[in-house]
């Protein structure tokens, strides 16, 4: 482990005197290099880091380039990107200095797999590409939003990262710049991908706008669709009847072979040739694009979550492998009826064919028999007629009728330190989604993305309360975790005085989840794994660290792939890491708090999170909020007499739910101890949970795990195929037999006929 001071080198250029200041609440403490690269910029190059044992990827400069104004390039680019707070834009963890050296490694959350990725591995479904669109576009918004707006100016495949769940992030904010939205800037360094760029953008000194990025947006669409990036062709074509005359080909033009392979009814295609004008003012605002699309996505049916889908799964491998049990069992029976009708069907003909020939031996004896009576005719004349008057006519003999022997079917603040964070506007959509004690969280919408937002009650408006707003405001700002809700920025109503703190929306909490369905053992342990990481995290912040005091079930909040995270940092507060804090103010929710925060005058350090941990385990395991019995209880054999309980045995009554063998079992006994000193750090719980969970197959993907249902489904049905056709084939056997036995019954009749004849 590289261990830092977290003070920026005294030696490090320019950067360090005109922008240490502003990068010092950014400064890392420490991290692990694992040696993998993950890939190569203009500027430097991107690798594998852990950071409080969360993987994360870190861009740092190439030593052959290191110039002040590369630094400071550098620097700009990690000013710009922390101030970007969005759900589709890749979070900013911080920066770090490697000991002994001058050279500052960005630190961001780490996506393994980006879209161009994604396109060249696999078809994904239309929904999912629109919807990958969609997140893209709302990023966009954001960046166009701001004040001045943002240009990215290198939308590409290669800069939209993906999560498990195929949520899109925009990535790369390097070349990103500030544009005045009122005017454009005139902007010396050249943009980005050069596919993907309008013509302004390619001009000598080219001034250029927001739209450029909706140009490349349209490529992005085009991509999507086709799976290849569109290269446009030559810009100039020969003008029809003209010779040695050049027009200008139009970008959508130049893009033809690519919009060929889509077909024509596609409700993106307009909007792309929109995109693609050559002319800035006649392509649309990235808002209009994200409406239009929300429009079209409506009318999908609803994306199912990754817990639906696996349960989905496994419903019908569970019906596949009773259809092949049920199959097997069929088709041993269907054999056996088969072979014994076609048994029987042998032995039928073989006696049809006795028949038939008795038939033509009987047809021959009666010729014959006729010869000698008509050879008699003149002998017994007299005889003949009175015969011939007794001879009866030939009886018809009546059709009989097949049983139907078909089988039945078989069965299926303070305002100068808040500016950075301050949003221009948002919508409120008046959704209440909850209460705490000094305010309640709504439903708002910024740059077209939902949000949650929490503002204080009008009624406890008092400078103290302001105060703790202000300070969890500041407190959320600091932290930057994939396993911690982001913070999106602050926004102050018209005619307003309170302030609003607006977070990422994660609409389930694991409390919500724990009583609507049972999850997968490996899920559990995947969310207690995410919260570890988190609390790693918090509790690794140097000089101080922090400790959340509220950790419940209530505060984990989920995605849609069942990632972690922790919310409501309003009651945490900073705690000296070496020494204990004398905290005047009570914790969060007693059920979980250890016996140092129950008594008066508390004083408890980070260890109080790791008895929260504990009773979290216990909580996941069971399914049941685990609250303690009395802490005291009566001395066995002694009158008024009472011993003190201990806080696992408090909680006994629902550890006997959990199996004995349980993994984390001891974990959880481990962080409940009574003594602080005796509870793990969160570091070593992080280690020992992922070291149970390396025991678990790897999680599907979500698009293996569509594709697995859907062979799983495909092979239901083709089992239940071959049963309809053994059934038809023991049918067409029945049928068979069953004519084959009314035509031995008509040869018989025939044949007790001739005899009689």
């Amino acid at each position: 482990m590289i261990h830092n001071d977290a003070v920026i080198p005294s030696g490090s250029g320019s950067m360090n005197s005109q922008h240490g200041a502003q990068l010092q609440p950014l400064l890392l403490p420490d991290l692990k290099e694992t040696g993998k690269e993950l890939g190569r910029g203009a500027y430097g190059v991107v690798t594998e880091v852990i950071v409080s044992g969360t993987t994360c990827a870190a861009k740092k400069l190439h030593d052959t380039i290191v110039q002040d104004h590369n630094l400071k390039k550098f620097s700009d680019e990690v000013l710009l990107h922390s101030q970007q707070r969005h759900p589709n834009i890749v979070q900013l963890i911080g920066v770090y200095y490697p000991p002994r050296s001058q050279l500052p490694m960005l630190v961001m959350e780490y996506l393994p797999l980006s879209l161009t990725q994604c396109l060249e591995r696999e078809e994904l479904p239309l929904q999912m590409k629109y919807s990958i669109l969609l997140d893209v576009a709302k990023g966009l918004c954001y960046l166009h939003g701001k004040r001045p707006p943002i240009v990215h100016r290198d939308l590409t495949a290669n800069n939209v990262l993906l999560t498990s769940s195929y949520s899109a992030k925009i990535s790369d904010l390097g070349v990103s710049r500030l544009a005045d939205t009122f005017k454009k800037d005139h902007l010396t360094t050249a943009p980005g991908n050069a596919m993907v760029m309008p013509p302004e953008a390619l001009e000598d000194n080219p001034v250029y706008d927001h739209k450029l990025d909706v140009f490349s947006y349209g490529c992005l669409i085009l991509h999507v669709l086709t799976g290849q990036l569109p290269k446009p062709t030559d810009q100039s074509v020969q003008e029809p009847d003209r010779v040695k005359c050049l027009k200008k080909e139009p970008e959508w033009n130049k893009r033809s072979s690519y919009t060929k392979k889509i077909p024509k009814e596609n409700e993106l295609l307009p909007f792309a040739k929109q995109c693609l004008h050559d002319d800035p003012t006649g392509r649309p605002e990235m808002i209009e694009f994200l409406q239009f699309i929300q429009q079209i996505i409506s009318k999908f049916p609803k994306m199912k979550n990754r817990s639906v889908l696996e349960k989905e799964l496994n419903d019908a491998i569970q019906e596949k492998e009773e259809a092949e049990k049920k199959l097997d069992e069929e088709k041993k029976v269907a054999e056996r009826i088969i072979r014994e009708l076609r048994e029987e069907n042998a032995a039928n003909k073989r006696e049809n064919e006795d028949l038939k020939n008795e038939k033509e031996q009987m047809t021959t004896d009666l010729k014959t028999l006729s010869s000698r009576v008509t050879g008699l005719q003149n002998v017994l004349s007299l005889k003949e007629k009175k015969f011939n008057d007794s001879t009866q006519p030939l009886v018809k003999y009546p059709q009989l009728s097949a049983l139907d022997l078909l089988p039945a079917r078989l069965a299926k603040m303070d305002r100068a330190q808040l500016q950075p964070l301050l949003l221009p506007d948002l919508k409120e959509t008046g959704k209440e989604l909850g209460r705490g004690a000094y305010g309640v969280a709504t439903e708002v919408i910024v740059s077209e993305t939902t949000c949650a937002a929490k503002k204080l009650h009008d009624a406890i408006v008092q400078v103290h309360t302001l105060k703790k707003f202000g300070d969890e405001v500041l407190l959320h700002s600091e932290q930057r975790h994939p396993n911690i809700v982001q913070l999106i920025g602050v926004y102050y109503p018209p005619h307003s005085q309170l302030p609003m703190l607006v977070m990422e929306y994660l609409p389930l909490s694991l409390t919500q989840c724990l009583k609507e369905k049972e999850l997968p053992l490996q899920m559990k342990y995947s969310i207690l794994l995410d919260v570890a990481k988190g609390l790693c995290y918090l509790h690794g912040k140097r000089p101080k660290a922090i400790v959340h005091r509220d950790l419940t079930a209530n505060n984990v909040l989920l995605t849609s792939s069942y990632s972690a995270k922790i919310s409501d940092l309003g009651v945490s507060r900073l705690v000296d890491t070496f020494k204990k804090n004398h905290l005047t103010t009570v914790p969060g929710n007693a059920m979980v708090m250890p016996p140092e925060a129950l008594k008066d005058n508390p004083v408890y350090d980070h260890k109080l999170d790791v008895f929260s941990y504990g009773c979290l385990i216990l909580h996941i395991l069971t399914g049941q909020f685990p609250q303690p019995t009395n802490q005291f209880v009566p001395e066995p054999g002694r009158v008024k007499s009472f011993i003190e309980v201990s806080e696992w045995d408090r909680r006994l009554s629902y550890i006997e739910d959990i199996p004995k063998e349980n993994e984390l079992l001891p974990l959880a006994r481990d962080c409940l101890d009574d003594a602080p000193t005796g509870r793990p750090e969160m570091i070593e719980s992080y280690q020992f949970v992922k070291q149970v969970l390396s025991e678990y197959p790897k999680i599907k993907d979500r698009l293996v795990v569509e594709k697995e249902l859907k062979d799983a489904i495909q092979e239901k049905e083709e089992m239940e195929e071959k049963l309809v056709l053994a059934e038809r084939s023991i049918h067409k056997l029945k049928e068979e037999n069953a004519a084959t036995k009314i035509e031995n019954e008509d040869l018989k009749n025939e044949k007790e006929q001739m005899t009689a004849d």
